[in-house]
């Protein structure tokens, strides 16, 4: 099914087509959905024959009705492009022809790496699919099935497969600013959009996967470690080429910067870009191939695995537990194993009243260094994270280490819905280390987006001549807010809050909704900025 994946991210597809597509492969019903040519008549026939049945999934490919008319393509005429939304494919069906092929000299960028570079273009992409089909898809049937959708979505560089197959509680929140991000136009003739560079990416790479097999184990109720065990994958593609497409995302946010901040000239920036794609795409190698042995040698921790959760309407990748179990395995794989252990079930949350009691509860608990107390006031993707991680986070050591004491913690909030904003008042923390001899005393005042700080140094140390302990001191003031640097400031950080969120009937601090709305924040602020050409502007 590759070629049908190819057609229907290519904006040039026809409608005609889409529709013949959609009519023999059902499952398909979110990508012709997002599709610049899917016209009125063909999103009136996948609503009505390709939706979600009410019953729960069975398989990725059998989530959509199989009974329907075998002619979905009653053309309907196209309306005018204001009546269409932005989609993450740019222009408005009736509006799209064929991407021209924009010449290398016009679209250099900085290479920041050709992995990180990818990641960044799928997931754009995948916010804006995501925003798409939100109400199409449901979680893979099982844990293996979950593994198989993510893999299938990084072969084709199809955002759509990738997205459906997340977590929601970690990866929801961010999904409307990544959908504003892929709906950006560039300001710069002959600028990418995301659709383009995900089409120049899959033209660039090819990723297969043979013989694929899987064993699981059950980490917690509703928590499933896959690990890959047996099967081959095989990478190839041109370096030269991939190297140019990643650039393309880089290319007016980094040459504004380099010219606003360091004086480069055009010139001295091209002729960077030209050293460093040459250098990437040389040291690059795109023809490789692993089995399982293979990828378990060079992760270092045991076969290669994935933790899926259960999240009520089917399974999906879990992106934080993924990672914290890698380091988990990697501890255990270097003889750490017997001083980390693993969780084995979800702590009970423990609600709160309001938002403000829910962020003093959080920071008492943080103060007290417990692992299971600080879980206890965080929802459930975060709390997921500690119950079963908490000793690879460690933070028992670091009070341990600092002696945290919080002196003072004050919070108001503004609630809208299950949301809340939470400003912080006054948070008076007091960090002390004592070693060798001497006291580090650190203090920090913080209010709203600024901090006060201080560290006093405490050196002791004993003198036989006057039979006595002398004492001397050197101590430091400062303060920082986060708008200081004028491109924190002009992409909103002044605006930037904690966020609570209403769950089992009462208030947590979520640090993930945190991280997305401040994300929001700064890409509805980076934007307008874009879509002028005055990105230089963010750096002066």
């Amino acid at each position: 099914m590759t070629d049908v994946y190819r057609e229907i991210q290519d904006p040039a597809t026809t409608p005609e087509r889409l529709a013949e597509i959609v009519a023999t492969h059902r499952e398909l019903a979110p990508w012709v959905l997002q599709h610049p040519n899917c016209y009125d008549a063909l999103r009136e026939w996948i609503a009505a024959y390709a939706t979600p049945p009410a019953g729960p999934a069975t398989a990725a490919g059998d989530v959509f009705s199989t009974t329907a008319p075998s002619e979905p393509f009653a053309r309907a005429v196209e309306p005018a492009l204001s009546s269409h939304p932005a989609t993450p494919f740019g222009s408005a069906p009736g509006t799209q022809s064929a991407p021209a092929r924009v010449p290398w000299f016009r679209r250099r960028g900085i290479l920041i790496g050709g992995s990180i570079g990818v990641v960044a273009i799928m997931l754009i992409g995948i916010g804006g699919a995501w925003w798409a089909i939100s109400g199409l898809t449901r979680g893979a049937s099982s844990p293996e099935e979950a593994v198989a959708r993510l893999l299938s979505g990084v072969e084709n560089v199809d955002p759509v497969t990738v997205a459906t197959s997340l977590a929601p509680s970690e990866f929801g929140a961010f999904v409307e600013p990544l959908q504003r991000l892929a709906s950006a136009a560039p300001a710069e003739e002959g600028g990418a959009n995301v659709a383009q560079l995900l089409a120049e990416v899959r033209a660039s790479v090819d990723l297969t996967s043979t013989a694929m097999a899987y064993e699981t184990e059950q980490l917690a109720d509703g928590v499933v470690r896959v690990s890959w065990t047996d099967g081959e994958m095989r990478l190839s593609g041109d370096e030269k080429e991939i190297a140019r497409s990643v650039t393309a995302l880089y290319e007016p946010l980094l040459r504004a910067q380099q010219s606003a901040i360091y004086g480069y000239s055009d010139a001295e920036i091209d002729e960077a870009i030209d050293t460093m794609v040459d250098g990437w795409s040389s040291n690059a190698d795109l023809d490789q191939s692993w089995d399982a042995r293979d990828a378990a040698d060079w992760f270092g921790a045991g076969s290669i695995s994935l933790v899926a959760v259960d999240e009520g309407n089917g399974w999906y990748i879990s992106p934080l537990l993924s990672f914290y179990d890698l380091q988990w395995r990697q501890s255990e794989e270097q003889g750490y194993g017997d001083s980390r252990d693993l969780g084995d079930a979800i702590i009970e949350a423990e609600v709160f009243d309001t938002p403000e009691v829910a962020a003093e509860e959080l920071a008492a608990a943080l103060e007290s260094g417990r692992i299971e107390r600080v879980a206890a006031t965080l929802p459930l993707a975060e709390r997921r994270v500690l119950s079963l991680y908490g000793d690879v986070v460690n933070l028992e050591y670091v009070v341990n280490a600092y002696s945290p004491s919080i002196e003072a913690a004050d919070f108001s909030a503004t609630t809208s819905g299950d949301r809340a904003r939470l400003s912080i008042e006054e948070l008076l923390v007091d960090f002390t280390e004592w070693s060798n001899g001497y006291e580090l005393h650190d203090r920090y005042d913080v209010s709203e987006i600024c901090a006060d700080w201080s560290d006093e140094y405490v050196d002791s140390s004993y003198s036989s001549w006057w039979d006595e302990y002398t004492y001397w001191t050197d101590q430091r003031t400062g303060s920082a807010c986060l708008d200081d640097p004028a491109w924190t400031d002009r992409l909103g950080a002044r605006d930037v809050d904690l966020i609570a969120v209403r769950e089992g009937g009462g208030w947590l601090v979520s640090p993930i909704a945190t991280i997305a709305d401040a994300a929001s924040i700064a890409v509805d602020n980076f934007i307008p900025y874009y879509e002028s050409g005055a990105l230089d502007e963010l750096f002066r």
